[in-house]
């Protein structure tokens, strides 16, 4: 948060056990604004229309606010002016969960339009993890010691980023450009493209 509001950017980040004074506080509170335990707190709060998709039924809440004197831990966050709840109500099967998370922002807007940057972040989230799992098969990797599995991580998107920016391998004549797969492969048996792929040359 530090380093982006040093960048004069704005910042909305997912508050969790990383941070765990913070997060359970957010968490205690809007609980209490539901519960009635903390009143005449004004908060902004946001729900959809029940959708149905996919086999499930999902119906989403967002509940923001901007009091946070009485939140310990809001030092965490540079210049945090919002605290905000995105509750996920889903039905699949007759059976029913809900999963709430919690997040921060240096900025004040409506709750409606913290649905949209979350949910618009979680969806390009979900991309690139699709898109790790098809290039470099992420989801069957056995790394699990220590730091290994982030710093795989790292090294698999920027691998990703490189092969992306990297010119197709083929004649331009074809009509579709080579998968990331195919690229991968051809750059693990080509060192010229190899080369391309790491230096543009």
């Amino acid at each position: 948060a530090a380093k982006i509001r040093a960048g004069g950017g704005d910042y909305l980040l997912a508050v969790k056990d990383n941070r765990l004074t913070l997060h359970q506080d957010i968490r205690e509170y809007f609980e209490g604004l539901e519960t009635g335990k903390i009143r005449d707190i004004p908060e902004d709060v946001w729900a959809s229309e029940e959708e149905t998709g996919h086999g499930r039924k999902e119906r989403r809440e967002v509940r923001t606010v901007t009091d946070i004197d009485r939140v310990a831990g809001k030092e965490d966050g540079e210049d945090l002016t919002t605290i905000i709840r995105y509750r996920c109500r889903r039905t699949v099967n007759g059976k029913q969960t809900v999963t709430d998370r919690c997040d921060i922002s240096n900025t004040d807007t409506d709750a409606r339009e913290y649905c949209r940057y979350l949910r618009g972040h979680w969806s390009i989230e979900n991309r690139l993890h699709w898109c790790l799992d098809v290039v470099f098969r992420e989801d069957a990797d056995w790394v699990a010691c220590g730091h290994a599995p982030e710093n795989m991580n790292v090294l698999r998107k920027m691998a990703l980023t490189l092969l992306r920016a990297a010119p197709d391998p083929r004649t331009s004549g074809k009509k579709r450009k080579m998968t990331g797969p195919k690229r991968r492969f051809t750059a693990a048996m080509n060192p010229d493209y190899m080369l391309t792929v790491l230096f543009g040359k």
